[in-house]
């Protein structure tokens, strides 16, 4: 079995978030410094002609990321993970120096991110996390006025917390695998984005403490994340709750999964580029909405 296959049925394996920081990152860890993902992620290059001076090209030399973080109330669904060469280097070299810390660097990264990188941190995850805090955090709560690494190290404590999902595990600089999924070559790795998104829509419910949990929510916000998420409704794991959510600007669609996950689609990249005339708060209201929050 070939890397990618093998990969598929790795996540065709998992039945919780935390076997994804485990058995699936202990593997990747292996195969890792077997030389079997830099041979696969060399031959994809190849195949799609991601050069050395494209900023397309997919990382051999760096450990695949599958989900980062608390995966119980939002998770953000990306085409695959980013890479800036200087962050990347200090990240990767962390993340090498034992199987264990790879797993603590993806499962807890918004308390290790700061402290593996000499508190830096980005700015994808400060806005998904300020998403966060406006859509799932009472208006009234002090932690409301929280930022920058302090607001991380609350995503990271808390219960209802925010997570990370890549339907390509491999980095680079900018994505230029989703628009090649329809390409014959690329069959693999859209059978890996149909199954990365398939996982969580199936993830059953976690529990807090207070046994008080907002359902979770993931938000799949890119065209060929849209034309995924349509694909999941036409197999049966999706079901459609309203293809018109919220005001028409934002273009989002409403589906629910097993154990009553939520899915908000839309064809719009929201964590780079928002609607005019929408803000951020907007659309955390939406969120709060969806998932039924009091406040």
């Amino acid at each position: 079995m070939d890397y990618l296959e093998d990969y598929l049925q790795r996540l065709r394996d998992v039945q919780s978030p935390d076997e994804i920081y485990s058995r699936l990152a202990q593997w990747q860890f292996d195969a890792f410094n077997s030389g079997q993902q830099a041979q696969t992620v060399e031959n994809l290059n190849l195949t799609f002609k991601f050069g050395l001076s494209s900023p397309y090209q997919l990382q051999a030399n760096h450990l695949p990321t599958t989900a980062v973080g608390n995966l119980s109330s939002l998770v953000i669904v990306s085409a695959n993970p980013g890479y800036r060469s200087e962050v990347n280097r200090l990240e990767h070299k962390w993340r090498m120096s034992s199987a264990a810390h790879n797993a603590e660097f993806c499962r807890s990264l918004f308390d290790v991110y700061p402290k593996a990188l000499g508190g830096s941190t980005v700015r994808y995850w400060s806005f998904a996390i300020g998403l966060w805090k406006e859509a799932f955090l009472n208006p009234n709560d002090e932690r409301m006025r929280l930022a920058g690494r302090s607001m991380w190290q609350e995503a990271h404590r808390s219960n209802w917390s925010i997570g990370g999902l890549d339907l390509c595990p491999f980095h680079s600089s900018k994505d230029g695998i989703t628009s090649r999924l329809h390409l014959p070559d690329a069959k693999p790795l859209l059978a890996i984005a149909e199954e990365s998104l398939r996982l969580i829509c199936r993830m059953p419910q976690s529990r807090s403490l207070d046994n008080i949990v907002p359902r979770r929510l993931i938000l799949v916000a890119s065209a060929r994340g849209q034309k995924l998420v349509g694909g999941l409704a036409e197999e049966g794991t999706l079901k459609l709750v309203d293809a018109a959510f919220g005001p028409p600007q934002w273009k989002l669609m409403l589906w629910e999964g097993t154990h009553g996950n939520l899915v908000l689609s839309t064809s719009y990249q929201l964590l780079s580029r928002m609607p005019r005339g929408c803000k951020r708060i907007d659309l955390a209201r939406l969120i709060r909405q969806a998932v039924d929050l009091p406040y």
